[in-house]
């Protein structure tokens, strides 16, 4: 059950909320006239058996054990299991993957399990190709799909640079800009298949910087992660060289076993070490609430009628939510008909799958082409850490 309502008052303002059992995920949006908008959320969760001492009720706890106590996880596996602990008061466990749908029940409920939670793929270049967007829809370049040559053949675009003031843009969004049109004001997303790998490295330092001068970590991830990786590999070449020692001139071989342990796992835990800051967190939690906001957008469609561009505003986030075809079917269940001609030629007129598949389909094509090297390695330096999102959002914030 959804319940829409008005606070009373504006820089301060009160609302009474009507709960219900269970969890209740509460959203906060806040409009200006220019249809700018304010958000934030929390949950709360409604306990049949928990009162508090003023008779309102209390929320029970819940928390993550294993794989990681952290709000983030990396992995190469394609499932994940998952234990974790909660309070005595409740009565399920329920875990959601919101990439790919997936959803269950936990085993067990103050001590419980989750096994074989099924994982989505997907590089954090997404940043990049979310940004791409959103500047085509700001009017910095053009993007236009070159129609199938024949059953087997790969969908391909071209991007066109556009004549327009870059002063507006921030630093990621310009190093970004000159990457992609090095060598020419139009090129096409195969020509820079294992040509833009290097590139991105520059673009991705530009986002990291962007990141810090926001202050929303207390040091650069990336370097973060490669110190610790560094030590996690060096304590790894130690515990080898002295397991092979002790084998060798003692009987204490399995000594060192332990030290090889332990720069196994520092080595794979330095995706975990970029720490946020206050300010981080609050933005981080900002970007969950506006993906409630985002996934639940026919709620809020009659607010957005009339305003212009919300379609391309907004879209760069709902791709990077993996939410376009909800984000295109919301307009199109109202009869509004979103103006993207200005920015995206397609092959096909308009309707909101036809469009969300298109545009899909050139996330995914442009992020793997961006970040494939010669080698194919595929290694583009963004993976793991927790540093994904971005599309720029009208050049306001920079990237997450």
């Amino acid at each position: 059950m959804r319940l829409v309502g008005v606070a009373s008052g504006l820089t301060n303002w009160t609302a009474s909320v009507p709960l219900q059992a269970g969890s209740n995920s509460v959203s906060i949006l806040a409009f200006d006239a220019a249809g700018n908008i304010g958000f934030d959320s929390f949950t709360v969760t409604v306990s049949s058996t928990g009162t508090g001492s003023t008779g309102g009720t209390t929320s029970p706890t819940v928390s993550i054990v294993t794989p990681t106590t952290g709000d983030s996880y990396s992995t190469t596996q394609s499932s994940i299991n998952l234990t974790g602990s909660a309070s005595s008061v409740i009565t399920r466990v329920v875990w959601e993957n919101s990439a790919n749908g997936a959803r269950g029940v936990a085993s067990g409920t103050t001590s419980w399990a989750i096994a074989n939670i099924p994982l989505q793929a997907g590089p954090n270049v997404i940043d990049v190709t979310a940004t791409i967007i959103d500047l085509a829809g700001r009017g910095f370049l053009l993007i236009q799909e070159i129609p199938d040559e024949g059953l087997f053949s790969k969908t391909d675009w071209t991007l066109i640079k556009l004549e327009k003031g870059e002063s507006e843009l921030l630093a990621y969004e310009r190093q970004l800009l000159e990457a992609l049109f090095r060598d020419g004001n139009e090129v096409t997303v195969s020509e820079l298949k294992t040509a833009f790998a290097d590139r991105l490295h520059k673009v991705e330092a530009s986002l990291y910087a962007d990141a810090m001068r926001q202050k929303w970590f207390r040091a650069r991830p990336d370097k973060v992660r490669s110190r610790w990786a560094i030590r996690g590999v060096l304590l790894l070449v130690l515990g080898v060289v002295l397991t092979v020692a002790l084998a060798l001139w003692t009987h204490l071989g399995v000594v060192g076993i332990p030290v090889i342990a332990a720069g196994f796992a520092l080595a794979v835990m330095a995706t975990r070490m970029p720490a946020r800051t206050a300010k981080g967190t609050a933005m981080l939690r900002r970007i969950r609430g506006f993906r409630r906001v985002i996934a639940t957008a026919e709620q809020h469609m009659a607010r957005w009628a009339e305003e212009e561009n919300v379609f391309t505003r907004y879209l760069p986030y709902a791709i990077v939510f993996g939410l376009t075809k909800k984000w295109a079917k919301a307009f199109e269940d109202l009869g509004l008909a979103p103006d993207t001609a200005s920015w995206y030629v397609g092959t096909h007129p308009f309707t909101a799958l036809a469009f969300a598949d298109s545009i899909d389909g050139f996330a995914v094509t442009t992020g793997g082409t961006l970040a494939s090297t010669p080698s194919s390695s595929g290694s583009s330096g963004f993976g793991g850490g927790g540093f994904s999102g971005g599309g720029g959002g009208g050049g306001g914030g920079g990237s997450w």
